[in-house]
């Protein structure tokens, strides 16, 4: 990706056009998220030369042409990429930390200007380009007035925190080592042309560990399964036998194409580094059985969240045993060392867990019982008397319990594996799990304490 040194014009130029990259950022993923969620074909999507994606972005964020700069996303990470970061924005909306009235399609508080960018452009294969913002002007202007904060963070800042002078500033953009920068990869799909974020993080390893082009035909093919709960107890069996190829199948196309190009390119050095770990398992008599699974999932839309709902594994060694078991939301650990003639349990129920230790002959060497509320009490009643003003709060904000769990995909009838997915919507579903107004008093409870220790 391109790095670029603006040169200063004025002393807080650089801080200024900081600034602007910083918000250009959330403009461009709010654009593209405005685009994803718009719906637009994508047979119009794209651009017809490498460079002319490029240029697109930098046209449409000067003319506000949000459309524009949301066509030049690979579609596959577009959808992955951007679908759950529009829900977020949705969310802290909701929550009054963003300005509810907040339109994507125009963030307030910043305006770009650029002229006279020249490109360069480098061809890796038919459908791989690299591009390179060698030069331009760009002009910055930052209103912190206008920008697009809520509520819950506007009425508890103090009076002055937010400067009402517009910042600008214009600079020259230059390269930073540009024989070593590889650029932004453009990939051509169906004729058109779009960036692709994990395209251009790919090859820019496989030119720093100057590596020849992977293959085409040694590319590693998705391989779903028939459903989601399949797809993600595969993912866990794969895992444990420490199968890089088959986790790498189970991700989904689109989303992983870049992976699925470039993985025969380091696939043999991690299956070598696999095999000497199964070696040293095996020295040391390891194994390790799945012997249940408990899935369940639930829809988002035409995706699935699968959730653990309980399981057991087994781990025995030359040294230690250990039994894992989540049944009915009741977690049980059993753990035997023969060398000691000693066994451990380990249970958690609710919000209690106790732990007793044993000998080989049944008899109880220790045991120690205690309960999440019984801890809760003694803060409460310590601390929260002595020490805070108005006591502890409640810290539980959330109105329901997220549902947590592997996010999964189906393409052409295939269930797969989404680990952006997994991490994003994870986010999307905390936050809108939490109540409003408990936030808004957590948040006063802590600025209450900051006051009081002033």
């Amino acid at each position: 990706m391109t790095v670029v040194n603006v040169q200063e014009e004025a002393p807080d130029t650089r801080k200024r056009l900081l600034l602007a990259v910083g918000v250009v950022g959330l403009l461009v993923a709010g654009v593209i998220a405005a685009f994803a969620i718009g719906g637009s074909s994508e047979a119009s999507a794209g651009a017809e030369t490498p460079q002319g994606a490029y240029e697109q972005l930098f046209e449409s964020l000067a003319n506000e042409d949000l459309i524009g700069a949301a066509e030049i996303l690979l579609p596959g990470e577009r959808d992955s990429l951007v679908q759950p970061w529009f829900d977020m924005v949705e969310e802290y909306k909701r929550l009054e930390v963003l300005d509810p009235a907040l339109e994507l399609s125009a963030v307030p508080g910043i305006d770009l200007e650029f002229s006279d960018l020249e490109f360069e452009t480098t061809q890796i294969s038919d459908d791989l380009v690299s591009v390179k913002l060698v030069g331009g002007t760009a002009i910055s202007s930052v209103d912190p007035m206008k920008l697009p904060l809520g509520p819950l963070v506007l009425d508890r800042l103090p009076e002055g925190t937010i400067p009402d002078e517009i910042e600008t500033g214009m600079g020259s953009i230059d390269p930073v080592n540009p024989d070593e920068n590889t650029g932004l990869i453009a990939v051509r799909r169906d004729g058109r042309w779009y960036v692709s974020l994990w395209y251009t993080v790919a090859e820019a390893a496989r030119e720093q560990a100057r590596l020849p082009l992977p293959e085409p035909a040694e590319r590693i093919r998705p391989r779903g399964e028939s459903s989601p709960e399949l797809a993600v107890e595969e993912f866990v069996r794969s895992s444990l036998d420490l199968d890089v190829r088959r986790i790498i199948e189970l991700l989904p196309p689109g989303e992983a194409d870049a992976l699925h190009d470039y993985a025969p390119l380091f696939l043999d050095d991690a299956e070598a580094a696999t095999r000497e770990a199964r070696s040293l398992m095996r020295d040391v008599g390891l194994e390790i059985d799945l012997i249940r699974l408990d899935l369940t999932s639930v829809a988002r839309g035409a995706d699935r969240i699968v959730q653990f709902g309980g399981g057991e594994i087994l781990f025995t060694s030359d040294y230690v045993d250990v039994a894992i078991d989540v049944t009915d939301g009741e977690l049980t650990v059993d753990a035997v060392i023969p060398e000691d003639e000693v066994r451990f349990n380990l249970s958690v129920v609710g919000d209690c867990f106790e732990l007793e230790i044993r000998d080989f002959n049944g008899e109880v060497q220790e045991r120690q019982r205690e309960c999440a509320s019984e801890v809760e009490n003694l803060i409460d009643g310590f601390l929260g008397q002595q020490v805070f003003v108005g006591g502890l709060p409640d810290f539980n904000i959330f109105t329901e319990q997220p549902a947590i769990g592997i996010y999964t995909v189906e393409r052409d009838g295939q269930w797969y594996i989404s680990p952006l997915g997994t991490l994003l919507d994870t986010q999307v579903e905390v936050l809108s799990a939490i109540d409003k107004d408990k936030l808004a008093d957590l948040v006063d409870w802590f600025i209450a304490q900051a006051e009081n220790a002033l």
